[in-house]
């Protein structure tokens, strides 16, 4: 079974992980973060992809795991925004319309 490590508050300045709050795994700082265990169960593939990748890169499969959710953060922030400009895009061209 993989072991996870979620983030918790940053009451704990006793535990060190790579910041979840970065924006890019290129831009890891340490920093001061309190973690907890979360188990995942995984297909055998996903436990090898990870544990291939970990190694691959000379990280962690926290690491590993947490550069997949910072790209599934930045995929729907990404979505979110090209939702906002769309609907934006029609109120404009409403108002445009209104003040002809």
């Amino acid at each position: 079974m993989l072991r996870w490590y979620a983030p918790l508050s940053a009451r704990d300045p006793t535990v060190h992980t790579r910041s979840l709050y970065n924006a890019s795994p290129a831009s890891y700082n340490t920093s001061v973060m309190s973690t907890k265990p979360f188990n995942v169960r995984l297909p055998q593939w996903a436990l090898e992809y990870i544990n291939d990748r970990a190694v691959a890169s000379g990280t962690t499969k926290t690491d590993v795991l947490l550069e997949a959710l910072r790209s599934l953060r930045a995929q729907d922030r990404e979505a979110l925004m090209r939702k906002g400009y769309e609907e934006m895009r029609e109120i404009d061209r409403i108002l445009a319309e209104e003040g002809l």
